[in-house]
């Protein structure tokens, strides 16, 4: 028996290694899903949930969604992470 074949595959592809999430992790996941949710919601019924609530609050609607689309940057981070722990 060789060394390679006691070790194992060098890429396998089909070992799946859990990915623990953090806290940080959940918060831009729930942001950027909500940050989604309400421009699905614009689109195809032109209303905005997260407008409605924030009236008359500008800085605050604008600050929601700096986090929302600072949260889906995040989340592209988180994806290549995921990636990244499938294939060692």
């Amino acid at each position: 028996m060789s060394a390679r074949e006691e070790t194992g595959p060098v890429n396998d592809l089909n070992t799946v290694v859990p990915l623990v999430l953090t806290p940080l992790d959940w918060i831009a996941l729930a942001l950027a899903v909500a940050g989604a949710l309400d421009w699905g919601l614009v689109a195809l019924l032109g209303r905005d949930p997260i407008q409605a609530m924030l009236a008359g609050q500008p800085a605050a609607l604008r600050a929601l969604r700096g986090l929302a689309g600072l949260a889906g940057l995040y989340c592209i981070g988180l994806a290549v992470r995921s990636g990244r722990r499938r294939r060692q």
